[in-house]
C-alpha cells in the first residue's frame, strides 16, 4: 500500500498571500487521520514559533516530513536554527526543499551540506526540482544531485501534467526521487492524466511516498479551507484506486 501523505499548505488559506497560519493542526490531524492519509508534508510556517501545534504533530502518530522555504543562500541564521529545532523535534523523515537561484549552485550547496550536517540521523532533504527554478532543467538537476550524497539527498518529482514528460522526468532522475508531488486540476481528471501519471510512475518502479500538495479549488478566488479537504480526500480516494489498478 502506498504511503500518501497531506501537504498542509493544501488547507492554509494565507499560503500565498500573509503567511500567517489560519489553521491548527491540533484541530486538523483528528480529521487527516480519519481521512486515511498516512502521514504530514507540514508547512513550516504552521509549526515554527507554535509550541501547541509542534506538539499536537508529536503527538499525532503520522510521520510529519517537513516543507521549508529556507533559501539556502542568505537566509538568517535565527531562522535557520528555528527550522532545524522543529525538525529535530518532530524527527521528520524528510525535509522537502528548493533552489531559488539567490545564490550560484555551488553556494547553495555549501549552505544545503551545513545544513544536512546538523539533521537527524535518517532525515533526508529532497529537493523539489520544478519548473521556474535553476533546477528546471533536467541535465542540470541530474548534475547537482549527483554532486551531493546520496544517502542524505534525494528529489521530489511533481507527478502531474503530461504523461509523457512527468515519464520522462522520472526516468532521468530515477536513482534520485524519493517522494511525489500531486496537483490536480478539474482537467487532470477529466482528460484521465491524473491515473496515467500514477500508474506510469508505478509500473516504470516508484514505491516512494506521495504528497497530495494542492487540489483543483487551490487557486480558486472562492476556495474555502472545507472545499480544498474536501477536493483532497477525493483526490487521496483516486490516487489510491489508480495505484491499484
Amino acid at each position: 500500500m502506498p504511503v500518501i501523505y497531506l501537504a498542509t499548505v493544501l488547507i492554509e488559506l494565507n499560503r500565498w498571500g500573509s503567511r500567517i497560519p489560519s489553521v491548527s493542526m491540533g484541530e486538523w490531524i483528528p480529521r487527516i487521520r480519519e481521512a486515511g492519509f498516512d502521514g504530514l508534508e507540514v508547512w513550516e510556517n504552521h509549526v515554527l514559533d507554535r509550541p501547541g501545534d509542534i506538539k499536537a504533530v508529536q503527538s499525532g502518530g503520522f510521520p510529519a516530513l517537513l516543507n521549508t522555504y529556507l533559501t539556502f543562500c542568505d537566509d538568517d541564521p535565527a531562522r535557520v536554527d528555528a527550522v532545524v529545532n522543529v525538525i529535530t523535534a518532530l524527527q521528520s523523515p524528510a525535509v522537502k526543499f528548493n533552489i531559488n537561484g539567490g545564490c550560484s549552485l555551488d553556494v547553495h550547496r555549501k549552505h544545503l551540506l551545513a545544513f544536512a550536517a546538523r539533521l537527524p540521523d535518517g532525515c533526508r532533504m529532497l529537493c523539489e526540482c520544478h519548473a521556474g527554478t535553476p533546477l528546471e532543467d533536467v541535465h542540470t538537476a541530474e548534475t547537482f544531485l549527483d554532486s551531493l550524497p546520496p544517502e542524505r539527498f534525494g528529489a521530489i518529482l511533481h507527478g502531474f501534467g503530461e504523461p509523457g514528460a512527468v515519464l520522462a522526468r522520472y526516468r532521468a532522475l530515477r536513482r534520485h526521487i524519493a517522494h511525489i508531488h500531486i496537483q490536480t486540476r478539474t482537467e487532470d481528471k477529466t482528460s484521465g492524466r491524473f491515473a496515467a501519471n500514477a500508474k506510469g510512475l508505478r509500473d516504470n518502479g516508484f514505491t516512494g511516498a506521495w504528497s497530495i500538495e494542492f487540489t483543483e479549488s487551490s487557486r480558486n478566488p472562492d476556495e474555502t479551507v472545507e472545499m480544498s479537504f474536501a477536493h483532497a480526500c477525493e483526490d487521496l480516494a483516486d490516487l489510491r484506486n489508480a495505484l491499484k489498478e
